[in-house]
């Protein structure tokens, strides 16, 4: 085994900054850089090496790059915000790149990070999240692939924390957290039709868990995605593994696995297992005689030249067995005609599941549990609703973590769907998906995808879910323009189950709702995310959570342009005094309760606890801000209503009407049976990414 490091470089830009500090004077750069700190163009280099992981092989272990078409970093203020605004390289094909902000820069602080790909990360959660799952190298371009799994950090302090001064518009960026490479160069055995490598730690015959790490970890803490700096986030794995496509009869196999930028500790007595999947198994062990470590941030280069052993022809097929001719099926469950789509598919369902009918039951079961819950159940007869057929390369075969999510194991899905370990928030190919949910539409699908609420089954038997709601501000709408990709594991029960379609398909998805609960993930007071949220607002969005200013963060802001918050200047005032009597303890007690957004402070929410709201714990009804969100926007797609008329009298009037006749007796049974008390934790917040729609292709800003 011959092992070659070298740093890999930091690929960077720098985002606008909006204020994320404990104190109005904590918001302002030093005094002598002013409110321009933050040009809107950049000039920002790769570092003098050149060594960020990509395309090109220098033959030292150094792998290099240039910019490239199309990159972009985002920054935010506050590590954990993801406000910011995104810069994007204005030519690619050097070292240093001229980029340009997309966005205003409204404010600055004394200390921000940036994070790349500014597509996918806009915070320390981002990062730590990222998955090194899923990769596939094609023969026809074997190093395209690592572009798509590199991710990396850089924080900057300056004058008063470190006395050290930063020039944003002229700046290196090496020395930044940022994933490793893993080169195999293997030979001495004559590989056929391979299509997969696969890493493995090993002790005698037995593998090693916990070893390997699938995502990523920030020095000299880790973030979870709720609750902060949670030792014991790390994605550790038994195994890593690269898809290969395209390959034939191969005497020497050269492939590339990007890994985490965490150390990879390896013990002494172990070996390193390379395993190449095709027509048949071949294994080869490196035997570990010290502790050593396959660091994260530089390439490795591990060569096998012998020593294969031949396990025989592999348990599941080999092949692009994905490439079924049903593959991207679309079967029709209902169809009205109208705008409301409902789009169903899996994850992680091998062809058994196909031919046993495992797929069609789950897909049936969320069809029906979507409809399960008022007010969706009030709209069913309008949907349009599919299930396409997704099959897997392989199951999940993840490892549950206690009460809550799971830990990846290598395997490779259709959707590369992901978990965080003990947390409950999940990711996937957002693209891929949305390209799948397209083939259900048969017209007229470039405007239908910018509405459709798509459902990703992960076949695994864990309470995780998390959707993603992709956005735009060029459509002008107040209803919630949005496609919602909601990833959800099967529950460890059916009660589970629903619970996190409710929440996360029928809330976060259809609805574009806020979560109402608060974690312990709270920031220093950020009038920019009150900004971002009054915009979410407007285009009609988390209209269930509002701002909240009590004496001490009005003493904080100076008093100036700002009021307490009480009922009348909350997002659901109109609601109060109604003749609904929604402030009643006897329907729902609506009013103005400190926290919610996930924030304990700085935020507020109409419910207070979840056997009042689904966007709280889970379980309950939806309140009534919830229910006339869902309500607008079911009418707006349905055709019912034309115009943006949200918070006109008119719009009220027919909303109060509409509720009052069924929010009824048969209504607070169903929340009262549907309310069962859960010891886990609550579900991970949505992700919302602004961008913009190419015929049909959404585009991250």
């Amino acid at each position: 085994m011959m092992w070659n490091r070298c740093a890999l470089c930091v690929a960077a830009a720098i985002a606008a900054l909006l204020c994320s500090c404990g104190r109005e004077a904590d918001c302002m750069v030093p005094e002598e850089q002013g409110n321009d700190f933050f040009p809107s163009e950049m000039q920002i280099s790769l570092g003098e090496d050149e060594t960020r992981t990509g395309y090109e092989y220098l033959g030292d272990g150094r792998l290099k790059t240039v910019w490239k078409d199309g990159d972009a970093v985002f920054v935010a203020p506050a590590f954990r915000s993801g406000i910011g605004t995104t810069y994007r390289v204005r030519e690619g094909g050097a070292a240093t790149g001229t980029f340009i902000a997309d966005g205003a820069i409204m404010y600055t602080t004394k200390g921000h990070a940036f994070y790349y790909p500014g597509q996918k990360i806009h915070n320390d959660a981002g990062f730590v999240n990222f998955s090194y799952l899923g990769q596939v190298q094609r023969k026809s371009d074997p190093m395209a692939h690592m572009a798509e799994f590199h991710a990396m950090r850089k924080a900057f302090f300056y004058d008063t924390y470190t006395n050290q001064h930063f020039d944003p518009s002229k700046e290196s960026f090496a020395g930044c957290d940022q994933s490793g490479c893993m080169r195999f160069v293997l030979s001495g055995q004559t590989f056929e039709n391979p299509v997969k490598v696969q890493l493995s730690v090993m002790s005698g015959p037995t593998q090693l868990h916990n070893v390997l790490v699938s995502g990523n970890y920030l020095s000299p803490y880790y973030l979870d995605d709720t609750t902060g700096d949670t030792p014991g986030s790390l994605q550790t794995a038994g195994s890593l593994s690269v898809a290969l496509e395209g390959y034939g009869t191969e005497d020497q196999l050269v492939v590339y696995m990007m890994h985490s930028n965490y150390d990879m500790q390896i013990p002494a007595g172990s070996s390193l297992r390379v395993t190449v999947i095709g027509d048949r198994c071949w294994h080869a062990d490196t035997q570990i005689k010290t502790a050593t470590a396959i660091k994260g941030g530089y390439a490795s280069t591990l060569t096998v030249t012998g020593g294969w052993v031949d396990e025989g022809e592999p348990q599941q097929p080999s092949g692009d067995y994905t490439k079924y001719p049903w593959d991207g099926e679309v079967v029709t469950l209902q169809e009205r005609g109208s705008g409301l789509d409902l789009v169903i598919m899996g994850d992680g369902f091998i062809k058994e599941d196909f031919d046993d009918g495992t797929y069609d039951t789950i897909m049936r079961q969320a069809y029906n549990e979507f409809f399960s819950m008022l007010p969706v159940s009030m709209f069913r007869e309008d949907f349009n609703v599919y299930y396409v057929k997704a099959p897997s390369p392989e199951r999940v075969y993840a490892v549950n973590t206690g009460s809550n999510g799971a830990q990846n194991s290598g395997t490779v899905t259709k959707f590369s769907a992901r978990f965080t370990p003990n947390s409950t928030h999940m990711s996937g190919d957002d693209n891929l998906v949305r390209e799948y949910a397209r083939k259900a539409f048969r017209t007229d699908a470039d405007e239908r995808i910018k509405n459709a609420t798509i459902v990703v089954m992960v076949n695994q038997a864990c309470r995780a879910g998390t959707c993603w709601n992709t956005w735009s501000t060029s459509n002008g709408c107040d209803y919630g323009q949005s496609c919602a990709v909601a990833y959800c594991a099967l529950g460890h029960d059916t009660q589970e189950r629903i619970e996190l379609i409710h929440h996360e398909v029928n809330g976060h998805g259809f609805g574009k709702l806020a979560d109402e609960y608060t974690s312990s993930a709270s920031t220093n007071l950020s009038t920019s995310l009150w900004y971002d949220l009054d915009e979410k607002h407007e285009y009609g969005m988390l209209r269930n959570a509002d701002k909240y200013i009590d004496a001490g963060i009005l003493s904080q802001l100076g008093g100036s342009g700002y009021s307490l918050t009480d009922e009348s200047n909350v997002y659901w005032h109109d609601l109060f005094g109604t003749a609904n009597g929604y402030e009643s303890p006897d329907t729902e007690s609506l009013g103005v309760y400190k926290g919610g957004y996930t924030y304990s402070f700085m935020f507020c929410r109409p419910t207070q606890d979840g056997s009042q709201s689904v966007m709280n714990q889970n379980t309950g009804r939806f309140n009534a801000i919830c229910r006339r969100q869902m309500y607008y926007r079911y009418r707006r797609l349905s055709g019912q209503l034309t115009e943006n008329c949200y918070g006109t009298p008119a719009e009220l009037d027919a909303f109060l009407q509409w509720d009052r006749q069924h929010f009824s007796e048969l209504y607070q049974a169903q929340t009262k049976a549907s309310c069962v008390e859960r010891s886990s934790m609550l579900i991970a917040p949505s992700v919302m990414i602004k961008g913009e729609w190419r015929e049909g292709v959404f585009y991250p800003l």
